[in-house]
């Protein structure tokens, strides 16, 4: 009887599957109720990539199909009745200026989202960002940071920018007293002799690299496009590294590995400390 069981059991998960909208009509349903895929995804037990996967082309299947018609038929008629309530107020008042009044509901995302939402999240207290270390009011796949390079920026050294113009305003409001401080042009002139602040320059970037290196190219070979790009090409390997390692600088990384060093090249306890250099024997194949 036990296997007439499971055939049962089985015949019993067989049945029709749960009925889902258009794909477009998922990720305006997603979009309407300012839900992030991040979001979603978690309530579903999925990745974010799978779900942009449900709203493109694809299908979920099984137990997760339901889940998902589930939360579709929710959100469907949660926005429905929000938008019957507020509609209902609009259709009682009179017109008295004769324009016609018309509640369209809003498809645009949650502000502070990309265009996807993909992993973005709004956070109520600013967390230090993880490029920079300035506040930032975005969370991108479990750590806070800015959504733009121009973003990303240290406050500090805004400020020189805008400090020369405190000295025009003090001078402007101490003219009646100049007689009576006729001292400080000396400490002017002393403070005058020290190193000049200089301004804020943005440190160059792989773009400066590249550009340079291409108008490098065209000015050794006097504009010669097709020279230059053969002379690109030969040197190719080490411009991609040098880049590279632009690139690389402040970059974070996950994983440290440290090579393996065979047996052979490490040295005894015993002939360190007695100064003694051993030496192996060498190995035939």
């Amino acid at each position: 009887m036990s296997d007439f069981d499971a055939i049962d059991s089985l015949l019993d998960a067989v049945g029709p599957e749960a009925e889902l909208p258009p794909c477009q009509v998922r990720r305006e349903l997603r979009e309407r109720a300012r839900l992030s895929k991040a979001q979603v995804a978690r309530a579903l037990g999925v990745s974010p990539s799978t779900l942009s996967g449900w709203e493109s082309s694809r299908d979920p299947a099984g137990e997760i199909r339901t889940k998902y018609a589930y939360l579709l038929d929710g959100l469907n008629t949660k926005l429905a009745t929000d938008t019957e309530t507020t509609a209902a107020p609009v259709t009682k008042q009179p017109l008295t200026s004769g324009t016609a009044v018309t509640v369209t509901p809003s498809s645009s995302p949650a502000p502070g989202q990309d265009e996807d939402g993909d992993d973005v999240e709004l956070l109520v207290v600013p967390e230090p960002c993880v490029l920079c270390g300035c506040p930032a009011g975005q969370r991108v796949a479990g750590f806070a940071q800015h959504l733009t390079p121009a973003d990303c920026r240290p406050t500090a050294a805004k400020a020189p920018a805008a400090a020369p113009a405190r000295p025009a305003e003090q001078s402007t409001a101490q003219t009646p007293k100049v007689p009576l401080r006729t001292a400080r042009p000396a400490r002017a002139t002393e403070r005058s002799k020290g190193p000049a602040r200089r301004a804020f320059q943005e440190p160059s970037g792989p773009v400066d690299l590249i550009r340079e290196a291409v108008q490098g190219a065209l000015a050794e070979h006097r504009g010669d496009v097709d020279a230059a790009t053969a002379a690109l090409v030969k040197r190719a390997i080490p411009d991609a590294m040098r880049l590279l390692d632009e690139a690389r600088k402040g970059a974070r990384y996950d994983v440290i590995a440290h090579p393996w060093i065979p047996d052979i090249l490490m040295l005894s306890l015993i002939s360190m400390s007695s100064g003694i250099l051993i030496v192996m024997p060498c190995v035939r194949c």
